[in-house]
């Protein structure tokens, strides 16, 4: 639902500025709304880690934090040995909003993949997920030049592909759903040469799969399920603990 409204409301300020004449658009007006409203470099800066990843938009990994995943470790190192013996696939890690994909996607890329040469694609920051922006963000991120078939085949022999927030690559749009065929294609073709890590929200995974099967063709479907509340104590504590704060019960 969340990823539905996003979409809606990103197609709504294509239409608006599309039909707004004069330099006082709606959409300008709403972007300088939100600018005008963000909390101010020098106060994050004061902020504890915790508190400040808060108002960043998005997870902010931190090794201090990490607790747990064993279960997900396994698989994805299962998955990452079978890529090693010849196997073509990717790395899919699939939860709710907040379950820890970004966390997880970081641990599997650093304790079982650091030795390798990794790119990293961000989001389009500029709202399009057309396949040419894709193609942007591809060559930023691994240095190169080409289409995304060239720049794929120079890529390292030992290069790992991750891609985080996949849902920000697909819109509820005629032909929202280009982007993603064009990574899936990707894998399909290079697959067997680099490794593809992927990370999308459980509801667009839900969506997406029924049109496109990014798990039946994976070398693992991992999922970020709730923590037990042991764990949840623990995260709790460490990330308490980080504002240098001190608390008393009863």
């Amino acid at each position: 639902s969340l990823v539905s409204r996003r979409s809606e409301g990103v197609l709504m300020a294509r239409d608006l500025r599309a039909r707004a004449v004069g330099r006082d658009k709606l959409v300008d007006r709403m972007l300088a709304l939100v600018e005008e409203h963000q909390p101010r470099a020098e106060v994050l800066d004061q902020l504890p880690f915790y508190y400040r990843q808060l108002f960043t938009g998005q997870a902010t990994v931190n090794d201090t934090f990490w607790v747990g995943r064993e279960r997900e470790l396994r698989l994805a190192k299962r998955a990452i040995n079978s890529f090693d013996r010849g196997a073509s696939g990717a790395v899919v890690v699939t939860g709710e909003r907040g379950a820890g994909k970004t966390s997880l996607v970081q641990r599997i890329t650093t304790d079982l993949l650091g030795r390798r040469s990794l790119v990293r694609l961000a989001p389009p920051r500029s709202g399009s997920i057309d396949p040419e922006a894709l193609r942007e963000a591809f060559a930023e991120a691994a240095g190169l030049q080409g289409s995304l078939d060239d720049i794929c085949r120079h890529l390292p022999e030992d290069a790992v592909v991750v891609i985080d927030d996949l849902e920000l690559w697909w819109e509820r749009s005629a032909g929202g759903m280009r982007t993603v065929d064009a990574i899936a294609d990707l894998i399909a073709q290079h697959g067997g040469r680099t490794l593809f890590v992927l990370a999308v929200g459980a509801q667009a995974y839900t969506f997406i799969s029924r049109f496109r099967s990014l798990g039946d063709d994976a070398l693992a479907l991992i999922g970020c399920g709730p923590l037990p509340a042991e764990e949840l104590k623990t995260i709790i504590t460490l990330r308490h603990g980080s504002t240098g704060l001190a608390f008393e019960l009863d």
